[in-house]
């Protein structure tokens, strides 16, 4: 039996500095995210179910325009809603599959939406990562390149903090410096790693 551990958390919290920490330790991990971007390459079956939802103009050139998809996905909640309806069996299936695959016993999934595609159900552990809005805001300023504006609509698409705590006890806060995180995330990796011996 594999030991499947979930990490999620709103986006800009530094979920992926845990997840290059527990790589170094020799998890597998699956990055959601990317699995998101696989599922919809060009000419893909996921790609042309969202242009038939979104609108043939959402892509461009065979590929997805994210940023226009993105727009319009997050700009009320029905949307978003029919978003991840159309995309997660998709995610749902190849994460299984990557799963399947692996060599490793410890598996960590990498997934911004784990209880929203329900895919903690087939997690033992889940991990969260949270951080203070204005903080995370100007991460993903920073990483996206995304203008105050873009950034804000973001940030409003996703859960407050109350949804994960509610759902976890492993909870990590990355609100102060990068050290700081990185001992507490090694702490509870330490701890989730020692329970599967």
């Amino acid at each position: 039996m594999k030991h499947i551990i979930g990490l999620t958390g709103p986006t800009g919290s530094g979920k992926s500095s845990f997840s290059a920490l527990a790589e170094k330790k020799g998890v597998y991990v699956i990055d959601c995210d990317k699995i998101a971007r696989q599922v919809t390459e060009g000419g893909s079956e996921c790609l042309l179910k969202l242009a038939d939802v979104f609108g043939e103009d959402i892509i461009k050139e065979g590929e997805l325009d994210r940023k226009l998809l993105a727009s319009r996905a997050f700009s009320d909640e029905n949307k978003k809603q029919l978003l991840e309806d159309t995309i997660f069996p998709f995610i749902l299936n190849l994460v299984l599959e990557k799963i399947e695959k692996s060599e490793n016993q410890t598996v960590l999934l990498d997934a911004p939406t784990l209880y929203e595609s329900g895919i903690d159900e087939f997690c033992g552990d889940v991990v969260a990562v949270l951080g203070e809005r204005e903080i995370r805001k100007e991460r993903i300023i920073k990483r996206d390149f995304l203008t105050e504006e873009q950034a804000e609509v973001r940030l409003n698409a996703g859960k407050s903090d109350d949804f994960y705590l509610e759902r976890t006890k492993n909870v990590i806060y990355n609100n102060s410096t990068e050290e700081e995180f990185l001992n507490r995330s090694e702490e509870i990796l330490n701890m989730l790693l020692e329970e599967v011996k």
